[in-house]
Parts: C-alpha cells; structure tokens; sequence
C-alpha cells in the first residue's frame, strides 16, 4: 500500500505536466515518456518482484512513475515555465516517507490512527496560510 500511495501521487503529478504537451501539440513527446515509464516499470518490476513480491511491484510503479514525472519536467521546460517549489516537495515527501514508516511499524489501531492523524494536522498546519488565501478564493463572489 505504501509504494501505491507514492505512485498516485507521481501518477497525478506526471499527467498535470503531461497535459502542457497537449496544449503544444507535442503528443509525441506525450507518448515517448510514457513509454520510457512503463519500460523502467517493466523492468524493476522483472528484477525486484522476485525478492520482494508484490512490494516490488509496487515500488517499480512508484519509480517508474517517478521517472515519467522528471522526464516531463525537464522537456517541458523548453515550452512552458513549470515552477517547482522543491521544499514544498521535500516536506511532503518525507511526510509521505513518516506515514509509510509508521503504517509498516506500528500496529494497525488507534495509536497508528494517532500518530498518522497528528502528521496530518501539522502539515496542515504548517501550510495554513495557503489552506486561508485557498479558502478565500474559492468563496470570493463577484
């Protein structure tokens, strides 16, 4: 579960930026990383699902959509400005790392449910001032 929850995150993240190559008609470029994810999937998936079982799999589709994510991100590029805030995407990503370190060592029951609820108010805690300026937005009436 843990390596599927990654990999949606990078699912939704790839086709976000996948959508810039529609708007310049660029489909082959579309097509091209697509292929260069499955074929990484594929592939650490024939070397880790032997060893580690499903885990592997599911950690081969986690990287292998990681990869289609950067390769977007960096062709891209050339013909539209995506701004990363990389430190947003460190903070969730080891928020991310914290929920699967504490799902695979804590018990499944509500010290699990506990700490995976604190982790949870805290990053929206430290984002606040965003979840605000988002709230008014989208309850502005004109």
């Amino acid at each position: 579960m843990p390596g599927l929850l990654l990999t949606v995150v990078y699912t939704n993240m790839s086709a976000m930026v996948g959508a810039t190559y529609l708007a310049a008609k660029r489909t082959r470029g579309l097509f091209l990383t697509t292929v260069y994810g499955a074929v990484i999937s594929i592939g650490l998936s024939v070397v880790s699902v032997p060893f580690l079982g499903i885990i592997g799999a599911s950690l081969a589709s986690c990287v292998g959509f990681a990869a289609v994510l950067g390769i977007r991100l960096y062709e891209t590029r050339r013909f539209v400005g995506i701004r990363v805030t990389w430190s947003a995407m460190l903070k969730y990503h080891l928020v991310i790392g914290l929920q699967i370190g504490l799902m695979c060592l804590l018990p499944v029951g509500w010290l699990q449910g506990a700490c995976l609820s604190l982790l949870m108010v805290g990053l929206i805690w430290s984002d606040w001032p965003y979840y605000q300026r988002l709230f008014v937005t989208l309850t502005n009436k004109r």
